[in-house]
This record gives structure tokens, C-alpha cells and sequence, in this order.
């Protein structure tokens, strides 16, 4: 990661999931997409994130392993999961290690 400047990333399996997720937020800094298999995210070459948006879909294993992978390199970095309501409970119960609780798809661009 490099240190002197700062990122929003934007996780998601699906392209068109991300874009959506990316439409919602109005950040002022850079904006890094991609899914969470992606292994650009752990090479060390992009921007230190200040925030990861992650949406957490399916069975829930990449997102899961991209945390167990990441967690540990981007500590200052807050948590945000966004999932289907029905999903909601066992996305906070899988990943209770991170702080903040998962929000219901689709996110609200006040809370984003």
C-alpha cells in the first residue's frame, strides 16, 4: 500500500453491482474497483484505503477470505458491507470481526 494517499475501494463479484455502488458515493478521493478475487488489492501497488465498500453476495467466501487477507494490512481502514436484506443477520454474524454492522441493498448515498 503506499502511505501518502488514500483510496475508497469498491468491492464487488459483479461489474454492474459495482457501478451501481460507485454511482452512490461521492467521494473526493481516489476510487478503486474491482472483485474481491482481484489480486491487485493485496500486490502492495494500490492507494491505502481509507474505507472498503465491499458487497457480500452468494455463499459469502471471497468476500470472507478477502478479509481474512486484508484485515490485517489496512487497520485504519473502515468496513462497509453491503448486502440483500434477507442477509443482513448472517453477513453481522460471519463477519463480526470488523466493526460497523452490514447494510441492506441498496445502500442509502447519505450513509455511504
Amino acid at each position: 500500500m503506499t502511505p501518502e494517499t488514500s483510496s475508497l475501494w469498491i468491492l464487488h463479484r459483479d461489474p454492474a453491482q459495482r457501478d451501481a455502488l460507485l454511482r452512490l458515493v461521492s467521494a473526493e478521493i481516489e476510487i478503486v474497483t474491482g472483485s474481491p478475487a482481484d489480486p491487485s488489492f493485496a500486490d502492495g501497488s494500490l492507494p491505502t484505503p481509507r474505507a472498503i465498500l465491499m458487497g457480500v453476495v452468494e455463499d459469502f467466501e471471497l468476500e470472507l477470505e478477502f478479509v481474512h487477507r486484508m484485515r490485517d494490512q489496512v487497520p485504519a481502514a473502515a468496513w462497509i458491507l453491503v448486502t440483500e436484506l434477507e442477509d443482513v443477520a448472517e453477513v453481522g454474524r460471519l463477519f463480526d470481526s470488523l466493526t460497523g454492522e452490514p447494510l441492506a441493498w441498496p445502500p442509502s448515498p447519505a450513509l455511504l
